[in-house]
């Protein structure tokens, strides 16, 4: 009962009216953020989303025809993505838990899809089209669950230590501060800047450090004050995930007046809670639940199976699944489950007090569920996709993971409640994402079974050859360095020569050290001068400034080398003074003999030959062409679930004059989206053109790659405009088949 007190307070957001308590270590507690009609609101909302799969028929009728076009086959039917869709929406709040839960639930059925054609079938993705799954929903939505539930054990494997008193000075400071009979300032440990002592955290850079330089404007006769004494430290344990809970039953009690201060206490609801004893050992070395491309992982997998298989045996034999988990509470009591297998007190922690430098008090979510309106905060996102409420998630490799989260690329992780450390969850195993646009969630994936239109290739080979492009990049760009630097490496390869020769000098001057040293010479011949003016030591043999021998420069009439008695150097194309023994763009020694001059000409020759060859690679190379073509499902448009075509393009091809033209061309209103508006009076204004008018969301991939997922704003316009094709905000018509 007190676990489950613990993870209901942390789920919803406070109540004006609840029974007052007393404030944990991680000051949780009622905070008056919503009013007990709207807390019941939020208890409704909640209580009523099933997780029920949408169908073909709630989605618009005319929007059949689209999807019938991203089919790879005619002969397919659109009854065929049935199995793909999400689950449907009534309300809006809800959507970053059914998000991530279908985004779980896609994963499975790619890995069910994988296994079952790789048991029937050769090892040939190019024939996976024409295989027909066959699978059970609810099996699959069991496994989803089941594999959230690991998730969140795995990621609690370990113990946790953290300092209670340090918690308690973070809370005091400020009130401390202002107490101060003397005037005191503290200074930023990031930007040097000084702050006013009420500031909770930095004016200029906006952080909240851990632990702060104060600065207290005291008397010099106070500077032999005596040092402050040692700060004192007081660790607590949170202790490992043991146990898999499952939370079953309860029911939603009335709105009543005898209710009202009690919505907030758990126990009037009777839920039961089940636990099944967890083995962290076993997994405590992966920190995901899946291990993708790791060839040492057999034993953490079996170990893995077997824990999904008694966690799916559980839901299925030892409880009503549908009462539970498809109906009325299904979420809560999902979310009640994540929060307990975590455990509570380990939730609160991370959402509080973890990674407190970087992300400030002011702009966490202290609940998971957010008032007044409860919506989804990040934070329950992070736990049913990673498996902990961290606001700052650490991201494993790319292609290791079986799916990912798209979101804003922000400095402020306060704007998303999400900020990812590293690269990874963007570029999953198989092509299934969460994707936050704004403030809603929905989800972005590929099908099992679909082949690629532009290439006939299957969606996951061509995913990963995309992947596997943008990932490499910077491997790709150190080898053109090195291949571009080739001139360089040679003649560094001749400065070595050269210090080696230096070096078998100074073994030679070493051994003749211990000789009895001569006296220094007269200082008339100590040093000499060149005909540039340049000063040089008596032992060198060249000129420092110009590079002339020493034996033409001391001569009592130097002359000077005429322009006609330069030679040019092999190696670099650099023209020197005849005098000149060593070239003075690359310091390469002249060559004594046409023979040797003619050998350098030709290794320098087959130098541009190779330099031009790996310039031809790279070009070609750098000539890519990419596309991933991908369904995004939104359970909550105004009009009903909607299951749209996306595509992801990556072109690096260069444009042809054909190309150049198409893009600069006027198009006209026949090329664009129209429609007929039977509401408009007016009858020269019936139709309407589709036009885009702003970018309200944009999502960019950090590898400096080409792309994006775009939210705009649309508008019917009865005024055409006259544009080229590459500025056009209209929406093109697709002529044919074979133009989509």
């Amino acid at each position: 009962d007190a676990l489950l007190k613990s993870a209901w307070k942390l789920l919803w957001p406070s109540c004006v009216t609840t029974i007052e308590e007393q404030q944990d270590t991680f000051d949780i507690g009622p905070t008056q953020s919503c009013t007990p009609d709207k807390f019941y609101d939020i208890l409704q909302l909640w209580w009523r989303q099933p997780l029920k799969l949408a169908s073909l028929d709630q989605l618009p009728p005319n929007h059949l025809d689209v999807l019938q076009q991203y089919l790879s086959r005619d002969s397919e039917d659109v009854g065929a993505l049935s199995k793909y869709i999400g689950f449907y929406q009534p309300k809006n709040g809800t959507c970053g838990l059914v998000a991530a839960l279908h985004c779980i639930y896609l994963s499975c059925l790619w890995d069910e899809c994988i296994q079952a054609y790789l048991q029937h079938a050769s090892n040939d993705m190019d024939e996976m089209s024409k295989f027909k799954p066959q699978f059970d929903s609810q099996a699959l939505l069991r496994t989803s669950i089941a594999q959230a539930l690991l998730t969140c054990a795995k990621s609690a494997s370990k113990p946790l230590q953290y300092d209670a008193l340090q918690i308690e000075r973070k809370k005091t400071s400020t009130s401390a501060s202002a107490n101060c009979s003397a005037k005191t300032t503290w200074q930023c440990v990031h930007c040097k800047a000084e702050n006013a002592a009420e500031n909770v955290f930095c004016s200029e850079c906006f952080k909240e450090p851990e632990q702060q330089t104060t600065t207290t404007n005291v008397d010099a006769m106070d500077i032999d004050a005596a040092p402050p004494p040692p700060i004192a430290t007081e660790l607590h344990s949170i202790a490992e995930c043991k146990h898999i809970f499952i939370v079953t039953d309860g029911q939603l009690p009335l709105q009543t007046k005898d209710n009202d201060l009690l919505f907030y206490n758990e126990s009037l609801f009777g839920f039961n809670v089940h636990a099944i004893a967890y083995n962290n050992n076993n997994d405590s070395n992966n920190q995901h639940a899946i291990a993708y491309n790791n060839n040492d992982s057999n034993n953490q997998q079996e170990s893995e199976s077997d824990t999904l298989q008694r966690i799916e045996q559980f839901l299925a034999t030892n409880l009503d699944f549908n009462a539970n988990f498809i109906d009325d509470g299904c979420c809560v009591r999902i979310l009640l489950s994540l929060i307990l297998t975590h455990g509570a007190q380990r939730c609160e922690f991370e959402l509080v007090t973890d990674e407190y430098e970087q992300i400030v008090r002011q702009f966490r979510d202290e609940s998971l569920v957010l008032g007044p309106y409860g919506f989804c905060s990040q934070n329950l996102v992070n736990l049913m996709l990673f498996g902990d409420c961290r606001p700052i998630i650490s991201a494993p490799p790319a292609l290791s993971y079986p799916y990912g989260f798209l979101g804003h690329d922000v400095i402020n992780p306060g704007a998303t409640g999400f900020y990812q450390m590293g690269y990874g969850y963007e570029y999953p195993h198989y092509p299934v994402w969460v994707v936050l646009s704004g403030t809603h969630y929905t989800t972005l994936f590929a099908t099992p079974t679909h082949v690629q239109q532009h290439n006939g290739q299957h969606v996951l080979d061509s995913y990963h050859a995309m992947i596997k492009w943008m990932t490499d990049d910077d491997k790709k760009q150190q080898q053109n360095n090195n291949n571009n630097n080739v001139s360089k490496s040679d003649g560094d390869t001749a400065n070595a020569a050269a210090a080696q020769s230096s070096s078998n000098t100074a073994d030679s001057q070493q051994q003749q050290q211990k000789q009895p040293l001569a006296l220094p010479a007269p200082a008339s011949v100590q040093a000499w001068k060149c005909p540039c003016g340049f000063s040089n030591a008596a032992d060198h043999v060249i000129c420092a400034g110009c590079f002339l021998d020493k034996s033409v420069a001391t001569e009592s009439t130097p002359q000077l080398p005429s322009a006609a008695a330069k030679w040019k150097c092999a190696f670099c194309a650099f023209e020197n003074e005849a005098t000149h023994v060593f070239c003075s763009g690359c310091f390469m020694e002249k060559p004594s003999t046409d023979v040797e001059s003619n050998r350098a000409t030709e290794h320098h020759k087959q130098q541009q030959q190779q330099q031009q060859v790996d310039i031809d690679a790279k070009q070609e190379e750098e000539k890519v062409h990419f596309e991933v073509d991908l369904l995004c499902f939104n359970g909550l448009p105004p009009s009903g679930p909607l299951l749209a075509p996306l595509s992801i393009h990556i072109i690096t091809e260069e444009q042809d004059d054909a190309d150049k033209q198409h893009r600069d061309r006027v198009i006209k209103a026949s090329e664009v989206l129209s429609m007929i508006d039977n509401d408009e009076s007016d009858p020269q204004k019936k139709l309407k053109y589709i036009k885009g008018h702003a970018l309200v969301q944009r999502m960019e991939s950090q590898q400096r790659k080409n792309v994006y997922y775009y939210e705009i704003a649309i508008s019917l316009e009865s005024h055409f405009e006259d544009i080229q094709n590459w500025k056009s905000p209209y929406f093109m018509k697709f002529k044919n088949d074979e133009e989509w």
